[in-house]
């Protein structure tokens, strides 16, 4: 499978409640068998969401994260998940989820380019997350009660 983008790659998930205390998570996932190559100048999830791209059922399966060759300004997303999961995976792009959380899980080989980036760093950036109640408080409402 080929994603091919010449700027970013953003993901996404999709609101929805689970867990027995019914926690609300924004979560999406790619999940294949095939092999998994990424081209584009970053990829990262959005404000507050969770995405997989996972490869199973194939012992062999290589994800690889490739740079488009654009340059890329700073995502405006806080607190994202992203995780990429194989057997391999190739990190020769740049992939970032500022003040979130990056997840490589590589049950064979996991390769760092020397011009790769990954990062959680949010240093230096104004990112815009919430918004403003009653002209006093700065909120980031999740439904209706919170």
């Amino acid at each position: 499978i080929n994603l091919n983008r010449s700027n970013d790659l953003r993901v996404t998930g999709l609101l929805s409640a689970s867990g027995s205390n019914d926690t609300r998570d924004y979560a999406g996932e790619m999940l294949t068998a095939a092999n998994i190559n990424i081209s584009a100048s970053q990829v990262y999830p959005t404000t507050l969401s969770k995405f997989t791209f996972a490869i199973e059922n194939n012992a062999n399966g290589t994800l690889a994260i490739n740079n488009s060759g654009h340059s890329a300004s700073a995502p405006l997303s806080a607190a994202g998940q992203l995780t990429l999961s194989a057997p391999n995976i190739v990190q020769n792009g740049v992939v970032k989820a500022p003040f979130g959380t990056i997840n490589l899980l590589a049950s064979n080989t996991l390769t760092l380019g020397a011009n790769s980036t990954t990062s959680v760093s949010g240093n230096g950036q104004v990112i815009p997350f919430g918004l403003i109640q009653g002209s006093l408080d700065w909120i980031y409402p999740l439904d209706s009660t919170r």
